[in-house]
């Protein structure tokens, strides 16, 4: 099998029209017209023994097929070096060429009619979306990869043990919280202690929901870094920050959660929305403006008193600048996010 990169020059094109080249993607079976738009688009990187991906012909859900894939992918090219591993034009030469047609499957493109919501779908599943962190957690192909770098341990009797304890339920949205939100979770210590909090619930029987408990969580613990250095700090104690908050938010649905009910946003989004959510780090500093009556306030994302966010932090978090927003009754815009 060869590993094919799609070449700069191809990858910017197609990037810069997909409002028109998207349509590509579900009329054509095979990536003939990628070779028939540009002149040799791909450049062989090495050759591999040949692998297939996770049949998605099984029963099984979305998440437990990209943990599957997390597992082949890394195992098959474990040769990759970070820098290579974080090349835009590698995973893009997979998912349009060696495994154009498993992604056309995956998504369900070989049925769908085209949409133009798919534009963004496409951009952030084929190649890299918001910078080369946020592509390398959110490519199709790519993510995989990374989450099975970060979770493979060969002096484990089974390697494999850390992603099975991450499970498949909310994985999307799991990869996007714990591996794209949070640079701290590559230092090996913390993720540790993670994983050694998932195991104890795992091992009680208790199912965790990645919105209601991992992620208020690791917002918590990202909080308390800003006193503490959590480098500092053995797995084991890691472990023990997090299930201390997760017990408060079992015992009290209201302890340190960061939406409301009628707010919380749905388990699968992910998995039908591949344009993931970014939640804005404790401590950044909001600006909005109500131009017209000479307005203008500053808030910062932060925890009140009693665990919980506080209201204008549960209502910025997951914006983006520009946005408009409703607070006291009157529609601001965002004009300046400063995080910390």
């Amino acid at each position: 099998m060869k590993i094919l990169l799609l070449k700069q020059e191809v990858l910017d094109s197609i990037k810069g029209n997909l409002d028109q080249d998207y349509q590509n993607y579900f009329i054509h079976p095979h990536n003939d017209w990628i070779k028939e738009k540009f002149e040799d688009p791909f450049i062989t990187f090495k050759e591999v023994q040949d692998f297939s991906l996770c049949n998605l012909d099984s029963n099984k859900t979305k998440g437990e097929i990209d943990l599957e894939n997390c597992k082949i992918i890394y195992s098959h090219l474990n040769f990759l070096t970070e820098s290579q591993a974080c090349d835009e034009r590698l995973w893009a030469g997979l998912t349009n060429g060696t495994f154009y047609e498993y992604m056309r499957e995956r998504w369900d493109y070989d049925k769908k009619h085209p949409e133009e919501k798919a534009i963004g779908q496409i951009e952030t599943r084929y190649f890299f979306k918001g910078g080369t962190r946020a592509g390398m957690y959110r490519n199709t192909l790519s993510k995989c990869w990374w989450v099975g770098k970060l979770l493979y341990d060969n002096k484990l009797a089974n390697p494999w043990t850390k992603i099975e304890i991450l499970g498949s339920n909310d994985f999307s949205t799991k990869v996007s919280d714990i591996f794209y939100n949070y640079t701290f979770i590559s230092n090996e210590t913390i993720l540790n202690g993670l994983i050694d909090c998932l195991k104890y619930y795992k091992d009680k029987g208790i199912t965790l929901s990645e919105i209601k408990h991992i992620r208020p969580s690791l917002q918590w613990l990202n909080a308390i870094g800003g006193a503490t250095i959590l480098d500092f700090l053995t797995y084991e104690e890691i472990s023990s920050l997090l299930k201390d908050n997760i017990n408060k938010i079992i015992s009290n649905s209201n302890s340190s959660m960061l939406y409301d009910n009628n707010t919380m946003v749905e388990d699968n989004i992910l998995d039908d929305e591949e344009d993931n959510i970014e939640y804005l780090p404790i401590g950044t500093k909001v600006t909005i403006c109500k131009e017209d009556k000479g307005l203008k306030k500053i808030f910062k994302i932060d925890y009140a008193s009693d665990g919980n966010l506080t209201k204008p932090s549960k209502i910025l978090i997951e914006k983006k600048l520009n946005d408009m927003v409703e607070y006291d009754g009157l529609m601001y815009k965002i004009t300046n996010i400063e995080k910390p």
